[in-house]
């Protein structure tokens, strides 16, 4: 990026935190409309940046990724610049959830059966933010998340099928 223009075909300027937030407001995202995917589609990933450097505005973001609540996120939140760097759409991260009262596995490394908040659950979710940190593409994540199912034991019926 050189003085807000980022290079390559189709260049775009980045946007201002004012422009890209306007009166400080991430658009809502409820079921009659897609406000919020659109905004979070059409974000460069350095105005991503942008909001996530700002701790009301990242806690908004957090809060609207997670909406309605209750689903456990496999793209998770707090890896939300590895996805937009992928060009994964809002629309996908949302539809990538499973409820967390169906999650249920077994800890491969005590052989209990945990539960997504139980015993073991901080385990999986390290191991799952691990496959995502150490993922070169949504192909290899794919793949990685695939055998973290397998060595915890999760019905993969339970794993929405694949983001393409």
């Amino acid at each position: 990026m050189v003085d807000g223009v980022v290079s390559g075909a189709g260049s775009r300027i980045v946007r201002t935190l004012e422009e890209i937030v306007p009166n400080g407001i991430i658009p809502s995202n409820s079921q009659t409309n897609n406000l919020f995917h659109k905004w979070f589609d059409d974000l460069l990933p350095e105005e991503l940046d942008l909001v996530l450097g700002n701790p009301s505005l990242k806690e908004a973001l957090e809060a609207r990724i997670r909406y309605p609540g209750g689903l456990h996120e496999w793209c998770m939140v707090c890896e939300v610049k590895t996805f937009k760097s992928w060009e994964i759409s809002m629309a996908e991260i949302h539809r990538f959830r499973t409820k967390t009262l169906d999650l249920t596995g077994v800890n491969p490394n005590s052989g209990a059966v945990f539960t997504h908040g139980g015993a073991g659950s901080t385990l999986f979710h390290n191991e799952l933010r691990a496959v995502i940190q150490s993922s070169n593409s949504l192909a290899d994540f794919n793949t990685r998340l695939v055998q973290l199912i397998n060595r915890w034991q999760i019905d993969p019926n339970l794993l929405p099928p694949l983001i393409k």
